[in-house]
């Protein structure tokens, strides 16, 4: 694994010339443009096609969940009004997705959708999830150029043979000629209890730390974004100690590279968070961003210094075991009901600094 951070952190320091310069021609003609970022769950975006080499037989047509070529597309068309919503006349530059089943469904997202005018790019890995489900991103290039990608294991143990979801790494320029690094997250799951499985998402949490330290060291206030389904909320010890991540409040205190998780406004007593279980809030779903992208003393700065969560109200149907409102889900257990995601969406703004 040290290895693969040195290859990635020399390719870091000297592959960025020619996608700068392209950069820095796009912009002479405009105006630094704000820069959304967003992630979202997906939650089982599959094509109903029975692949003999995972276990996605239930989202079949002749599965549990008789899913079909029509479902198919209504659940991608459900995903391309969220993104057209959240983007209010600014659609998203980068989107990190997850719990996607492979390039396909992507490529249909970006196709056979609303989306297809707006010419989105994509970047995916397969991973040795047994379902199927990987990380994948979207991107306009007109806003962000990627000219690098690779996917990271975490490992379970130190044999190598337990593996858990690939995290994608992505280098890119942003206009002007600035380098922006992504990682996109779905960290191991709760499944089996909290504490017998918190070992897992603290071992992604330091695949991530230990990457972004390497950047890092080849050039100190690199700026990163780290996005995801991380399974674990901002105070858990994923974030707080193995990320070792610190709230906006506490930024001043930091030094530019400790990372700053954005999402913490959303434990606030009586706050919706990301995802509901029975009358239960989490916020799964997070971003977080060195503490130079807060403070202001990088190109590219987060404005308002948080993420935000979309909330638009078809996302949401009454909840009338638990009272209040639940997500519209495509699927209650076996159910057929096509709504969007047991997840909501979360986005961040980059501003250009003066």
């Amino acid at each position: 694994m040290s290895r693969l951070f040195a290859v990635v952190a020399f390719f870091f320091f000297f592959s960025t010339k020619a996608a700068a310069q392209n950069a820095t021609d796009q912009s002479t003609a405009m105006r630094s443009p704000v820069i959304r970022v967003m992630f979202y769950n997906l939650e089982n975006l599959f094509d109903p096609e029975d692949d003999s080499l995972t276990n996605d037989e239930e989202f079949t047509p002749t599965g549990v969940r008789y899913y079909t070529k029509t479902r198919m597309y209504t659940k991608i068309n459900n995903i391309a009004r969220v993104i057209l919503a959240l983007g209010e006349g600014n659609l998203p530059a980068i989107i990190g997705g997850c719990e996607i089943e492979n390039r396909e469904v992507l490529e249909k997202l970006v196709s056979f959708s609303q989306l297809h005018k707006f010419h989105y790019e994509i970047i995916h890995y397969n991973s040795p999830d047994s379902r199927g489900i990987d990380v994948g991103m979207l991107y306009r290039p007109e806003l962000y150029n990627p000219c690098y990608s690779c996917p990271l294991p975490v490992m379970y143990d130190s044999s190598g043979l337990r593996r858990a979801r690939d995290i994608l790494y992505v280098k890119g320029v942003l206009p002007g000629g600035d380098t922006l690094h992504c990682f996109v997250n779905h960290w191991p799951s709760r499944y089996g209890g909290v504490q017998s499985t918190i070992i897992r998402r603290q071992q992604a949490a330091l695949v991530v730390k230990r990457f972004a330290d390497s950047l890092q060291r080849v050039q100190p206030g690199v700026q990163i974004i780290v996005m995801g389904d991380l399974n674990d909320d901002p105070d858990d010890p994923s974030v707080r100690e193995a990320l070792q991540a610190v709230s906006p409040e506490m930024v001043e205190e930091m030094s530019d590279g400790s990372f700053v998780s954005l999402m913490w406004e959303c434990l606030k007593p009586g706050a919706e968070g990301t995802l509901k279980y029975q009358n239960h809030w989490n916020v799964f779903d997070q971003m977080l961003v060195p503490a130079c992208m807060v403070k202001g003393t990088s190109p590219w700065q987060v404005r308002n210094s948080k993420a935000e969560v979309f909330r638009g109200d078809f996302l949401f149907v009454p909840d009338e075991t638990w009272g209040g409102r639940k997500l519209f889900r495509t699927y209650v257990g076996f159910r057929y009901t096509g709504g969007y995601s047991d997840h909501l969406p979360i986005y961040l703004d980059l501003i250009r600094g003066k």
